[in-house]
């Protein structure tokens, strides 16, 4: 469970273990970057809108240094995680900032770049190019 401007998230992905758990998130990750900008854009619920795009590098970055703590990857694996984290590195707020825009999802090509790259990784891992189920939010009274 995450909270941030009033709101709580629970993600929904766990695992028996925390080495399943990372395992979990990482996937969801993946698959969310892989999905289609109108798939990533309705997968998360208001009041989110307007930070997607950062919400996901910043998850996938996340689980993908995390992973390595529990599980030894493949050279395959090793690479598609880098590349996708080396290109999102590229793209810093500073020198790129309407890439991180919600409007970007849809309108930007990198962020097809960006899809290939998470399409690229899931096969890495075997698993499967599929939108991954939704978040839940529920609102925290008083926080921001």
């Amino acid at each position: 469970m995450r909270r941030g401007r009033g709101y709580v998230i629970v993600d929904g992905v766990a695992g028996h273990t925390a080495e399943d758990g990372v395992l979990a998130n990482l996937r969801f990750t993946l698959q969310l970057l892989a999905a289609s900008a109108q798939d990533q854009i309705s997968h998360v619920l208001p009041p989110l809108h307007g930070d997607i795009a950062g919400e996901m590098a910043e998850n996938f970055d996340n689980w993908a240094s995390s992973v390595h703590t529990y599980w030894t990857l493949t050279d395959e694996q090793t690479q598609a995680l880098n590349g996708l984290s080396a290109f999102f590195d590229a793209q810093d707020s500073a020198g790129h900032p309407t890439f991180w825009e919600d409007e970007a999802l849809a309108a930007d090509a990198r962020w097809e770049q960006v899809r290939q790259l998470a399409q690229a990784a899931l096969a890495a891992f075997g698993w499967p190019v599929e939108v991954p189920p939704r978040q839940q939010y529920r609102w925290l009274e008083g926080a921001n």
